[in-house]
């Protein structure tokens, strides 16, 4: 004979379980975010707060692959676009396949390092989370679980606990130049795999703090600390937390399960938040001045290098094929950049190089 729980007591929602453990991808991805404020320290409920204790801690920041960043006067040439850089430019900025952008930065603040915003979307969750975990903490008591009691203490302390070791400062910001010399134009020039290009016109001291000098992150505690702290108290407040849930009531258990559901929507629904606006960066004015999508990968490179202003940032980026034809047409572009002149069909010129070599090598 069937049997179904006459009772809801007789029900058991194990889902707790899963949902304390789900989602950690969501918060590996943020990790970085999550933990760069003191907010990171509040105790609270977390889904998958395991995820914030990587297997080896970064040395800095991450960084957009694939990208090619070069000095356009200086020479200077970097694989891969530096963290602030990125944030700046937008995580669509190289979507675009043969598009082209330009920029110009100022830098006119004071500030040493890049700090993130006191009203970002991780902080007001942090918080949030913080103000839900104490309202369970006062259902608990309500109702009388003193096993859910226990748990959510102890869940909440497993945050900080992992969080800390993962606490860590944004490097300080390279120096302005503290005397006057013959200094190479800061213009930076950015090549995607896909074809994109963004050209930027900025100082040298701006080029330096946000394309080629390391994103680097200071932890506020060490490697050993890090692990014994976050790795050692951490998980054994999660197991604990985790064993606590499964045996408390099941209206608690309801709770948690609804609570945990939640969070897990609002964290994935933070990933999709633009890292723009979780940093601080008033102090540089960022000014798009240009943008648009071209038919040819011909006709983008022209663009670029006619915002550039020269071409000889090309053979450092690795861009164009190293051929006759091609440096036959990197010379005629660079004359008609000289002379400004922005109608020149970059196509037919290039048609008409690869039909005279073809002619001359007959």
């Amino acid at each position: 004979m069937l049997e179904i729980p006459s009772s809801r007591n007789g029900w058991r929602l194990d889902v707790v379980s899963i949902l304390a453990v789900l989602g950690e991808s969501n918060i590996k991805i943020n990790a970085h975010l999550i933990t760069a404020s003191w907010t990171c320290l509040l105790p609270r409920l977390m889904p998958a707060p395991q995820g914030l204790l990587a297997e080896k801690r970064m040395k800095q920041l991450p960084y957009e692959d694939d990208v090619v960043v070069t000095g356009i006067k200086s020479g200077n040439k970097r694989s891969g676009l530096n963290y602030f850089a990125s944030v700046i430019h937008g995580s669509g900025a190289f979507e675009g396949e043969l598009s082209v952008q330009e920029y110009t930065i100022e830098w006119k603040g004071t500030s040493e390092s890049i700090r993130p915003r006191t009203f970002n979307v991780f902080n007001l969750i942090a918080v949030g989370s913080f103000l839900l975990s104490v309202g369970l903490l006062v259902w608990s008591i309500v109702v009388g679980d003193g096993v859910a009691f226990m748990g959510i203490i102890i869940m909440s302390f497993a945050t900080p606990f992992l969080c800390i070791g993962s606490k860590w400062t944004a490097g300080s910001l390279p120096k302005h130049r503290p005397y006057s010399a013959n200094i190479p134009d800061g213009d930076v020039a950015i090549r995607a795999r896909n074809g994109a290009f963004v050209v930027v016109h900025c100082r040298e001291d701006v080029s330096r703090a946000l394309y080629f000098a390391p994103n680097d992150c200071h932890f506020a505690l060490s490697s050993w600390w890090a692990r014994a702290i976050g790795g050692i108290a951490g998980g054994l407040t999660l197991t604990v937390s985790i064993i606590l849930f499964g045996n408390s009531s099941w209206v608690m258990q309801a709770a948690l399960a609804v609570s945990y559901a939640f969070l897990n929507v609002v964290y994935w629904s933070a990933s999709l938040v633009e890292q723009k606006h979780c940093w601080d960066l008033s102090d540089f004015d960022v000014r798009r001045t240009f943008v648009k999508s071209y038919p040819s990968f011909t006709e983008a490179v022209w663009q670029a290098i006619y915002l550039s202003g020269d071409t000889e940032w090309m053979d450092a980026g690795e861009v164009l094929p190293k051929t006759q034809a091609w440096n036959d047409w990197l010379r005629e572009a660079q004359r008609n950049i000289d002379l400004r002149r922005a109608d020149w069909d970059p196509r037919q010129a290039l048609i008409e190089i690869f039909q005279k070599n073809r002619t001359t090598a007959v």
